[in-house]
């Protein structure tokens, strides 16, 4: 603005030029501060998810039907095992006969359960010593899971003829900083006791991770027993499991 008093006004005219440019500036907006690199940066970041092109891909970039159960998710909503994480995913069924530790199979859009491929970190291990190739869920405990990508439709092109269903691919958890640990004891109805226990570390190229798990429980009886069904059915799980990688390159890990 540019304010240029009448010549006989003299100082009194150019005061109140002053005062006007003065509040003028005062009433102007304020541009915002400068937003923080590493905030805008974290608020950018898409979820990546590997499952559906066999490589890293953002999930709102991915044209298959996909659903992804986080660690959050598990504990939020205090999951004791992975075929109940499954149990709230659209298209899985979940089976299993009696209590605990009983056969339980995991089936995807209504196919067979042999059509589901397994996968833990990208390895296959449906169990091809049974009847229906498929996986035991029921003795998978949820400490070690970071998540659960499901892959509903026929995968066929990608993963094989065990896919035609879909494809369920556990992720374990990868430790972040040097050494981390944690150990839980429960205990609940039916004498059911569980104990677990993990740790981990990280470097700069190189990670690990070791985990103890112990499950026992008297169980109750898969038959009626208003058919005279009185024997519990009981059950024991004791599993380990142990992994170790190194970065070769910023592409490359074994």
């Amino acid at each position: 603005m540019t304010c240029r008093p009448p010549r006989p006004a003299g100082a009194m005219h150019a005061g109140a030029c002053l005062l006007a440019t003065t509040a003028l500036t005062l009433l102007a907006p304020v541009p915002p501060a400068a937003a923080d690199p590493a905030t805008a940066l974290d608020a950018e970041l898409p979820e990546l998810v590997v499952t559906a092109n066999r490589v890293e891909t953002p999930v709102d970039k991915v044209g298959s039907a996909l659903s992804v159960v986080t660690s959050q998710d598990i504990e939020r909503q205090q999951i004791r095992r992975p075929e109940d994480a499954l149990r709230r995913v659209p298209g899985v069924t979940v089976t299993r006969q009696g209590s605990l530790g009983r056969p339980t199979a995991v089936n995807l859009r209504g196919l067979g359960f042999r059509n589901t491929l397994v996968l833990i970190d990208g390895v296959e291990v449906n169990d091809p010593s049974r009847a229906q190739v498929i996986y035991e869920f029921g003795t998978l405990p949820t400490q070690d899971i970071e998540r659960i990508e499901v892959l509903r439709g026929p995968q066929s092109s990608l993963y094989g003829s065990d896919a035609t269903g879909g494809v369920i691919n556990i992720i374990t958890k990868r430790a972040e900083t040097p050494f981390e640990a944690e150990a839980a004891l429960e205990y609940g109805s039916y004498n059911t006791i569980e104990a677990s226990g993990a740790v981990r570390g990280r470097t700069d190229r190189f990670d690990y991770t070791a985990s103890l798990f112990g499950h026992s429980t008297g169980g109750f009886s898969s038959f009626n027993e208003r058919r005279g069904g009185q024997e519990d059915d009981g059950h024991q799980t004791i599993a380990a499991a142990a992994t170790a990688g190194v970065e070769l390159t910023d592409h490359w890990r074994a």
